[in-house]
């Protein structure tokens, strides 16, 4: 699953959502979810300049296991 959050409490949200799946086990005794992107992957600023409104766009992957 991913998810682009653009402000800072939509961030902290996913964050934190992630967070409590990564670490939560299933009956098999393996986390339900894996993540994939430790930090937000953010826009470079080459795409800044392409598309300003990109500056805030934070994305966060976790992959289900």
């Amino acid at each position: 699953m991913a998810a682009i959050s653009f402000h800072s409490f939509e961030d902290t949200i996913v964050k934190h959502t992630f967070n409590r799946i990564a670490r939560t086990f299933g009956q098999n005794g393996k986390p339900i979810g894996i993540l994939i992107t430790k930090r937000p992957i953010t826009a470079t600023p080459e795409e800044i300049v392409a598309n300003y409104k990109a500056r805030s766009g934070k994305l966060r992957v976790i992959e289900k296991s």
